[in-house]
């Protein structure tokens, strides 16, 4: 505690490079391979954004992940959702 007290007033590394890295000699990848985030929304969040161009579709079995149709909102493109059922 008394060692980490002297970093606990200081933001983390918005890029988290040295995470990236060390995942990515892990891996096998390089860092740009590698995307992180705070938690798997971001992530997700991430993802659908540099992937989805507005009028874009979006697939997804529905009902479930509840973030799914407003990250795809998010990023202008729309949601399809597929409904569970027995068919």
């Amino acid at each position: 505690m008394a060692e980490a007290a002297g970093r606990m007033n200081r933001y983390p590394d918005m890029a988290a490079v040295e995470l990236r890295e060390r995942l990515a000699r892990h891996l096998g990848v390089t860092t740009d391979e590698v995307a992180v985030g705070p938690g798997s929304v971001g992530v997700l969040q991430q993802i659908i954004t540099g992937l989805c161009d507005a009028g874009d579709e979006v697939v997804f079995a529905w009902r479930s992940f509840e973030a799914y149709p407003i990250l795809v909102e998010l990023a202008g493109a729309r949601p399809v959702r597929i409904p569970l059922d027995d068919t």
